[in-house]
């Protein structure tokens, strides 16, 4: 019997959306013989046993994966051992990098390093590394201007520059009632939600300020934490408002709460590049309202009402126009981001483009074991 394809997937981590995405990527290749490995994380069985193929935890320390990080590729590849990928998909630029140190290591396996950020080539030293990089390493972009900073800094990368948006996977949603009770949100009245980290890219300062022009009632609920959380909350107390913004704090797997909110918001600003947020308020029939920042609107697509990114006076405008629409109208929004959802960002739709790069063909075949 035929030896199945190897497929390695390196994850820094599987903070924040990296399970999902570690996950939904290890599926697409069920046919084979799949590992996915985590260079940082404590063991978890719980999560290992919610992605296909053999899962390792290497807790490194973040100094092993400074520098050259020849240390975490080495301990890689003593777990690797005779087990040689035929292909190797990484995560974010430090697994890039090991990944890269490994290609030479084991017989130049086809890499696929997926983007998941702006900026993964901005420094100096890795634009350096790109001209350089051999046609057996391929780029893949989670939305276009992911893909387009890459073009337009290393022109000779284009055709080895794929876009390939992430999954997402509905799953149990609560209802209204139950989702406000667990966020602590009065169940009556008309809510606005947003969820991420607090963070400065986040832009939670904007949607703080343009609702606190707003005074038909309403409340916001911002789901999340961070190191801005203190600043924000003493914004709030500064606008007088501290009466209907509820920060909710963090809470696994937020997703499931995406019905606490009568719309949702997504005030990021440029530095955005995808917005996995906005797939979760799709998936959970959520009306939307989001920044026209290039990486949010390239998944929104017409999914969604949008504002002009950073743009206080427009958000406001934008706030109001959601809030007043007919329950008809909302419906009609809503369809319209399940349609963008179903047809964009489904795992079929990853893995028919995944094994739809010829290089990745021309290793592992066309089949796909999770039907594609």
């Amino acid at each position: 019997m035929d030896q199945k394809p190897r497929v390695l997937q390196i994850c820094h981590d599987y903070k924040g959306p990296f399970c999902s995405v570690a996950r939904h990527y290890a599926k697409c290749f069920e046919d084979c013989d799949v590992r996915t490995i985590f260079l940082r994380g404590e063991e978890s069985e719980e999560i290992a046993a919610t992605i296909t193929g053999d899962v390792r935890f290497m807790g490194l320390s973040s100094k092993s994966l400074r520098g050259l990080k020849l240390i975490a590729a080495a301990k890689v590849a003593s777990l690797i051992g005779e087990d040689v990928p035929d292909i190797l998909i990484t995560h974010r630029y430090k697994p890039f990098f090991v990944g890269l140190l490994l290609r030479v290591r084991f017989n130049r396996p086809l890499l696929l390093g997926v983007m998941h950020e702006f900026g993964f080539l901005r420094r100096f030293s890795r634009a350096l590394l790109a001209r350089f990089l051999s046609k057996g390493v391929h780029l893949i972009g989670v939305s276009e201007p992911v893909c387009r900073e890459i073009r337009e800094k290393v022109p000779k990368l284009s055709p080895r520059i794929h876009r390939i948006s992430n999954a997402f996977e509905r799953g149990p949603i609560l209802d209204i009632i139950s989702a406000r009770r667990e966020l602590k949100i009065p169940s009556e009245g008309f809510c606005f939600g947003t969820t991420g980290r607090l963070v400065y890219k986040k832009n939670h300062e904007l949607l703080i300020r343009a609702f606190a022009e707003l005074k038909g009632g309403e409340r916001l609920a911002i789901v999340g934490d961070g190191k801005l959380r203190n600043d924000l909350e003493e914004l709030v107390r500064q606008l007088g408002r501290s009466d209907s913004v509820i920060f909710c704090g963090s809470h696994t797997n937020a997703a499931r709460l995406m019905r606490a909110f009568d719309a949702f918001v997504l005030p990021s600003g440029t530095d955005e590049a995808f917005g996995m947020v906005l797939l979760e308020a799709m998936a959970a029939g959520v009306p939307i309202l989001s920044t026209d920042a290039p990486g949010p609107i390239s998944v929104l697509g017409d999914g969604g009402l949008t504002f002009r990114s950073g743009d206080k006076t427009d958000l406001i405008a934008r706030l109001k126009e959601i809030r007043s629409l007919s329950s008809e109208e909302t419906a009609h929004l809503v369809a319209r981001g399940s349609r963008r959802f179903s047809g964009e960002f489904s795992q079929q739709t990853l893995s028919k483009r995944l094994r739809g790069i010829s290089a990745v063909a021309d290793r592992i075949g066309t089949q796909v074991g999770a039907d594609v």
